[in-house]
């Protein structure tokens, strides 16, 4: 391929924007681009782990052309940083339907701008970014050399236990207090399942310690206490995708998502998916891959914590249905492990397969 220089602005690390930013540099490499990279930040884990690849790109950086194509992969209220002269593209990820003045600012001073939903790109046109700016989708991917399925016949130590997971940092926006409620009543102490809460945030424990105690103490509350386990901190993907094939059924009761890259990973790993239909998520959910539970009316985004209501943003209400829906599906999962069905994700693993970060960084290739 056509050494094509690109000037690359990301973070590199083990979560969210990092994960993207980290993923899109391995393929732009693989692809036989020149990455000159100017990394937002990298996490010395990740360094240490792609030592070569990181070191050859920033080598690229000393000798970067001023009139090359840059990408920046960050949050929509910092998107004003580019490196040189050339087209100033920038990839943001964002939950919400409205935006502050800042955050239009940003949004508009792109020459192109990159999303990875329909949703996003409709929210976008919505807010009147238009003008000369050309709005593109490219949807994320997931790693199948991580994310893979247990083999068949794989056995568990507690063949007949139900195990229902969910992997995302304590935040309202992420439905923790209804997922607790959902959970209390589709089962009883006496049922064999279990409810995992893979947590772990190293920004939010050091930052609001308080905040990561009070969700801790509301969920060792709970009758169903003895029938939860809460994870504070995977160290890497594989870790995380190791805990998944352990367990059966991932849940995402998210009033509002980026992507959703929890769930795609989970399909990966061949676990059935319960999740709202709503928002950016919807770019690979299906009603063959995953049961949707449905969602109420759009609401205020304010829990004081991440979200302060400054730019009116909305994000879904989770109502009686939503319950309904989702209590329904819990005991469906559990009924049909106890009958020893084979919970199996086919249709979540054939999803999976097309969402790849080699498939996503081509289309943005074309779009560079």
């Amino acid at each position: 391929m056509n050494q094509l220089p690109i000037n690359y602005s990301a973070i590199l690390g083990k979560l969210s924007y990092g994960i993207v930013g980290l993923n899109f540099l391995k393929q732009l490499d693989a692809l036989g681009l020149k990455v000159c990279l100017f990394p937002i930040g990298i996490e010395p884990e990740i360094y240490q782990e792609n030592q070569d690849l990181i070191n050859r790109c920033l080598q690229n950086a000393d000798s970067y052309s001023r009139h090359a194509t840059s990408l920046r992969i960050q949050q929509q209220y910092d998107l004003a940083t580019h490196v040189g002269k050339g087209r100033h593209i920038s990839f943001p990820i964002f939950e919400l339907n409205r935006f502050t003045q800042r955050e239009l600012i940003h949004l508009r001073s792109q020459d192109k701008l990159v999303v990875c939903s329909d949703w996003a790109k409709q929210i976008l046109l919505e807010n009147n970014i238009l003008n000369d700016i050309d709005i593109h989708v490219v949807p994320l991917g997931v790693d199948r050399s991580i994310f893979y399925e247990n083999p068949p016949n794989f056995f568990r130590n507690e063949p007949r236990r139900t195990r229902f997971i969910n992997v995302s940092k304590w935040e309202i926006r992420k439905g923790h207090y209804e997922l607790l409620d959902y959970f209390e009543s589709a089962f009883t102490p006496d049922d064999d399942v279990e409810l995992i809460m893979v947590t772990g945030s190293v920004i939010l424990e050091q930052r609001m310690p308080q905040e990561v105690e009070k969700w801790k103490r509301m969920y060792a509350a709970s009758p169903m206490a003895h029938k939860i386990k809460i994870v504070d901190w995977l160290p890497t993907q594989k870790a995380v995708a190791d805990l998944l094939r352990l367990s059966d059924c991932y849940i995402s009761l998210s009033k509002a998502e980026g992507f959703g890259l929890g769930a795609l990973e989970a399909m990966s790993c061949g676990l059935e998916v319960i999740i709202t239909e709503c928002t950016a998520h919807k770019q690979f959910i299906t009603n063959d891959n995953s049961y949707q539970v449905s969602v109420g009316d759009l609401e205020l985004a304010l829990d004081n914590v991440f979200f302060n209501g400054q730019s009116g943003g909305q994000w879904h209400s989770l109502n009686d249905q939503t319950k309904a829906n989702c209590v329904d599906w819990m005991k469906w999962v559990h009924d049909r492990k106890q009958n020893g069905s084979n919970l199996l994700n086919t249709y979540g693993i054939e999803t999976a397969k097309q969402f790849s970060w080699e498939n996503a960084v081509r289309k943005l290739v074309e779009i560079l």
